[in-house]
């Protein structure tokens, strides 16, 4: 006999919305008159339970829901049959609801459970993202662990949903159909008396903008990172071929700062027929020569977490090898035939491996790390697909081992077929090891997919996803959307002749923040300097379609006025749509502690905005300012509005020393005035009635 009861009132209000539970599991989220339900469907051997918003639903004859309102900002839903207990608690806070479901096995057996939690408005939503991409553009995501949300938007509403623990992120699929989103996992096991908690929370907003509902969770998330670059490939070989007048022109076009250097050290031997001395001499020559011209350059060794060539009748690692259904150790058919061409014919492949803690590929992991840092002297280390979560085929499961969490369900009887282990899950730890040892060693790490669980989240690395042809949506840009924004460029190799050019990078570049990213360099060199020579380092603050607010620049591919909460001077640089960058004397407007800037681009042009180190004291608002130089020695700019009682400049381009004395003339139209002041530490500050129509000019006593 099943059983529902509850005690009190269950509501809760918060400053922007309204929670409801049911005396059944279920609940409702309302921002004014936007609102939305929460269910949840569980199976049993045979059938389904329910937590949901009436009782008319099937469920197992002994199953029991019991309600019970802790306080006005917490509930618990404690719901039981044969097969398992569930303890649902819900905490309500301002910004969001925070859901723990608490899964206890009550059988003496494994436990194989299909979860789906379904999400219906009550009306039709305007916009709704799955996974980041909107939902008209697909049926189910199956790989959402990188971006595990859900948003709804309407009118000027909206509510987000997300995973947040490692299980149900790695586990889950999402899709919409006839206006519901489905959260599905059909992997999820539970040992022998054991539990586990599913982890999720619901953001409501009075906003309905995804990118809204995705900057609140980036900031609760703690993922607004210093992004370093510009980032390109480079191989080594093509590094020994330039001269030194080359290299050092390569380098200063595109002010590249990172450069992942192949050979692979996974394949240099196979592919490049190099013996380990020889790749040695070859990559510190390449490191040495970048480093002659640019000490500055970050020089990294590029290796691949899974991937390794070898012949087959001598495969080592043996405990650390992808097994497949059939028992098998996994190789991939196209990428030995691709990579390894004739060798193919000779045995070689290219295995799959894994790393975990305590696992002998580990172990070669690290050792290849020492030997590129130590030995090579390189700067750190690229990780390509260093997420096994990043796809649900090849290298993302193992088949002679148990994660713990993982099994296959067959679908009408609902028991449990096989156990598996998730290698996204089973491999965190030890890529958390990887970058530690790298970050150790004064190194940095730039990796390849985005992070798929919380561990791989707080990773000081650059994590960036591949992306499609430029001018084209790419579904893969949102799996960055929590992480380091970074989009890969398309790479130029595979476009015609005729389309290898600064404005073909210009578009992709332009393609990117469209979708909210930041760019990085497949392999492309451009012939002239562009807007990335003067984006990095960024650190993103907010993301937009078609712009980023970071905490001192702002990129945008739009028109309009941009700015922060700040009185600083701005300084605009355009790139037209063929790539050519110019300074654009835009004009600063400083109104009660904000600053604006009015942007007016040229078609299919981007426009970074610089947030200078040069702030005003107001004493009349609005203040209009029109920059004319900001450089090393030099800071000249016109109060063309307002006034103000003090200039204050911290260092950086121009150059502050400590004791140092800097002039300042102030030129009213009617005759001149020179001031100086000396520096106290890196700050410098003037004192003047500043007016409407001066001309200020900054700059060290002497020059």
């Amino acid at each position: 006999m099943s059983v529902s009861t509850s005690s009190g009132d269950l509501t809760s209000k918060c400053n922007n919305y309204s929670f409801i539970l049911s005396d059944f599991g279920g609940f409702r989220v309302a921002v004014n008159n936007f609102e939305v339900s929460f269910e949840q469907k569980m199976s049993y051997p045979g059938g389904w339970n329910w937590l949901a918003i009436d009782g008319d639903k099937e469920k197992e004859k002994d199953w029991s829901v019991n309600i019970e309102k802790i306080d006005a900002k917490k509930f618990a839903v404690t719901a039981s049959g044969r097969y398992y207990k569930i303890d649902r608690t819900i905490v309500i806070s301002d910004d969001k609801i925070y859901i723990a479901d608490r899964i206890r096995n009550q059988r003496r057996d494994i436990l194989g459970c299909i979860i789906s939690n379904f999400a219906e408005p009550a009306m039709r939503s305007i916009s709704v993202f799955v996974s980041g991409n909107p939902a008209d553009s697909l049926q189910e995501v199956q790989c959402c662990a990188e971006n595990p949300t859900v948003f709804f938007g309407f009118n000027e509403n909206g509510i987000g949903l997300v995973l947040e623990d490692d299980v149900y992120r790695l586990q889950s699929k999402i899709s919409y159909r006839n206006g519901i989103a489905e959260i599905k996992t059909d992997q999820f096991g539970l040992g022998e008396d054991s539990s586990y908690t599913l982890c999720w929370s619901i953001y409501p907003l009075n906003s309905n903008d995804y990118y809204d509902f995705i900057n609140l969770l980036r900031r609760n998330w703690d993922v607004n990172f210093q992004i370093e670059g510009p980032f390109n490939f480079l191989s080594a070989g093509t590094v020994e071929d330039m001269s030194l007048t080359q290299l050092a022109t390569l380098l200063n076009i595109q002010n590249t700062k990172i450069i992942a250097l192949n050979p692979w050290i996974n394949y240099y031997n196979v592919v490049n027929g190099l013996t380990k001395e020889e790749f040695k001499i070859l990559m510190q020559k390449a490191v040495d020569k970048i480093h002659g011209i640019n000490p500055d350059v970050r020089v990294l060794a590029m290796i691949h977490p899974a991937m390794i060539g070898l012949n087959t009748m001598n495969v080592p690692y043996k405990d650390s090898r992808i097994i497949t259904k059939t028992g098998e150790h996994y190789f991939s058919e196209d990428y030995s035939r691709v990579f390894l061409k004739e060798k193919y014919d000779e045995g070689w492949r290219i295995y799959y491996y894994y790393p975990i803690i305590g696992n002998s590929f580990l172990k070669k992991l690290e050792d290849d790390v020492d030997f590129c840092m130590d030995s090579i002297g390189t700067d750190g280390i690229y990780f390509d697909e260093f997420s096994f979560a990043f796809r649900r085929d090849y290298a993302r499961y193992t088949y002679d081992r148990w994660d713990g969490h993982t099994v296959e369900i067959d679908t009408i009887t609902h028991r449990v077929k096989r156990k598996i282990a998730d290698l996204g899950f089973m491999t965190q730890d030890a890529c958390r090891q990887l970058v530690d040892r790298v970050n150790s060693k004064g190194g940095i790490c730039v990796a390849n997919t985005a992070p798929a669980t919380s561990t791989m989240q707080r990773l000081n690395a650059l994590r960036f996803v591949e992306t499609s042809q430029p001018e084209s949506y790419c579904r893969n840009c949102p799996k960055a959307h929590l992480t380091t924004p970074i989009g890969l460029g398309y790479p130029r190799y595979k476009l015609p002749a005729e389309m290898r050019s600064d404005k073909q990078i210009m578009e992709d570049i332009k393609a990117k923040l469209d979708q909210g990213l930041l760019y990085y360099y497949y392999g492309s060199w451009n012939d002239s300097k562009n807007i990335l020579n003067t984006l990095f380092p960024i650190t993103p603050l907010e993301l937009h379609a078609g712009f980023i607010i970071g905490d001192n620049k702002i990129i945008t591919n739009k028109s309009g006025r941009f700015g922060w909460q700040d009185n600083n001077i701005g300084r605009v640089w355009i790139c037209d749509k063929s790539g050519n960058l110019f300074y654009d004397k835009s004009i600063t407007f400083l109104d009660t502690d904000s600053i604006n800037i009015e942007i007016a681009l040229p078609r299919n042009g981007i426009a970074l905005v610089e947030k200078l180190p040069v702030s005003l004291e107001h004493t009349c608002i609005p203040v209009r300012i029109l920059l004319e130089e900001y450089s090393s020695d030099k800071i000249t700019f016109n109060l063309l509005e307002g006034s103000a009682s003090k200039i204050i400049i911290e260092d950086e381009r121009f150059r502050i020393e400590n004791g140092k004395e800097y002039s300042i003339l102030i030129d009213s139209g009617n005759g001149t005035t020179m001031q100086s002041s000396h520096a106290h530490g890196s700050t410098l500050i003037f004192n003047h009635n500043f007016t409407e129509g001066n001309r200020i000019i900054i700059q060290k006593v002497g020059l």
